[in-house]
């Protein structure tokens, strides 16, 4: 009695989600294509899948002519590094950080544009070390013939050479 009891509810709750919804006259349900053309592009010339390298060069390029004071009073840094700006051509320009990007932290790039503001994220590589061992550095009574595992900060890599 139960069974056919939860055939039915289960019936009953399977024919209802399947009820077609009415759409509103007059409502265009097609789908709208929005056409995003960025005016600036920023990339880090320096990196791979592990992140971007502390001694990386940005690379901004407009199409539109800027120039070096137009970039040092609209481009942030954050979290705050000094820069400096070399300029390709009209459109492109090199930011060189004066310093070294910290490990493994997040930087986030701001443009300030009259039209839009612009923002990227780039996170800096992680430090290759060793994290853990088993068995644990100063272990002891550890049998001759257990294998010996290592922990690295950095996954997914091939066979080392």
């Amino acid at each position: 009695m139960k069974k056919l009891l939860y055939l039915i509810l289960f019936m009953c709750i399977l024919l209802l989600s399947c009820k077609k919804t009415e759409v509103l006259p007059g409502l265009d349900t097609s789908p709208v294509e929005y056409s995003v053309d960025d005016k600036y592009e920023f990339t880090a010339l320096n990196s791979d899948k592990q992140g971007i390298d502390n001694t990386t060069v940005f690379q901004l390029t407009s199409k539109e002519e800027i120039n070096n004071n137009f970039i040092k009073n609209n481009l942030q840094i954050v979290p705050v590094e000094e820069y400096k700006i070399e300029k390709l051509s009209s459109t492109v320009h090199n930011i060189i950080p004066l310093t070294s990007l910290q490990n493994d932290k997040i930087y986030q790039v701001k443009m300030n544009d009259e039209e839009y503001n612009y923002s990227w994220a780039f996170q800096t590589k992680k430090k290759f070390e060793i994290e853990g061992t088993l068995p644990a550095d100063k272990s002891s009574y550890v049998p001759s013939n257990s294998g010996i595992e290592m922990y690295f900060s950095l996954s997914g890599l091939g066979e080392l050479d």
